[in-house]
């Protein structure tokens, strides 16, 4: 059979097909350009942290909420060392079989979130330091900053020396700050936090680190004030490898928030490090009480 199209139909296909090239020349790039973003993405400091509570405008929460890593059981030997995991209330349904758990999987050191700003305290931090220690892993404390000037960051550490203090945690325990929190991002930053640390220092806590990422606007600062050897850097790839470790020139990398309990009672994820110095070892070691 012979189609014969008038000039009429003739345009109208033309038009039809130089349509359907144009969405498909449209759709090509529009698929490029979400590749190589996702490309640059990936290039650049992807920074996430879920050691806290963050605020709302944090640049890690912001990162977790548009990035994902992938899931694996700690233990699995294609990762990079799982020496160390943080928890705070967020994982405060773990049981005591869980750390023996993470302990028979390598794991050697927990760091718990004790407080933060100057009026919270984490309702289960002596729980976990307790499980921490019974399972025979070092424990470290870590308190979440939030300050913004000296007057707020000597506030918040004698928040966190009365819970030191009170609950007869021994002075030689190493204590993080976390910087994260975008209301500490401010010129005076590592003024304000040296001050925290001489009101800790001044109680006897002298024992000091950084918990900070890579898309921290003022890492450098804060780490100064510890040297780079006691800082303990957040930065994620999608699927961290064995094969390729980041943050090498810092004394800890946490490289990943979604690895899990193999075979534990908790189901939720965690927080895991890489210990290149001995960081988390530094501390009271297993004995976190007087």
């Amino acid at each position: 059979m012979v189609f014969i199209y008038s000039n009429a139909r003739a345009k109208q296909h033309f038009f039809v097909k130089v349509g359907i090239a144009a969405c498909l020349i449209f759709s090509f790039f529009a698929i490029k350009a979400n590749v190589n973003a996702q490309e640059e993405a990936a290039a650049t400091e992807n920074t996430m942290s879920y050691t806290g509570e963050p605020g709302v405008g944090s640049n890690f929460s912001q990162a977790a909420a548009s990035t994902s890593t992938d899931v694996f059981d700690i233990g699995d030997t294609t990762r990079p060392p799982q020496d160390a995991i943080d928890v705070s209330s967020y994982q405060g349904e773990m049981t005591q079989n869980d750390y023996k758990i993470l302990a028979d999987k390598g794991v050697q050191s927990v760091v718990v979130k004790t407080t933060q700003s100057s009026n919270y305290t984490n309702p289960y931090a002596l729980e976990q330091i307790e499980y921490a220690a019974n399972a025979g892993l070092n424990v470290n404390l870590y308190h979440y900053a939030n300050f913004a000037t000296s007057k707020e960051a000597k506030a918040e550490a004698n928040h966190l020396l009365s819970f030191l203090q009170e609950n007869d945690l021994d002075k030689k325990v190493m204590i993080f700050a976390d910087m994260e929190d975008p209301s500490t991002e401010n010129d005076n930053v590592a003024s304000s936090l040296n001050d925290f640390w001489k009101v800790l220092s001044d109680g006897g806590y002298e024992k000091h680190g950084v918990y900070t990422g890579a898309g921290y606007l003022y890492r450098s600062a804060v780490s100064n004030t510890v040297g780079a050897e006691n800082t303990w850097m957040a930065q994620y790839p999608f699927e961290p490898s064995s094969d390729d470790l980041w943050q090498t020139n810092y004394g800890a990398w946490q490289f990943s928030p979604t690895a899990k309990v193999p075979n534990g009672d908790y189901t939720g994820y965690l927080d895991v490090s890489s210990d290149y110095t001995g960081l988390f070892e530094k501390g009271a070691g297993t004995q976190p009480f007087k």
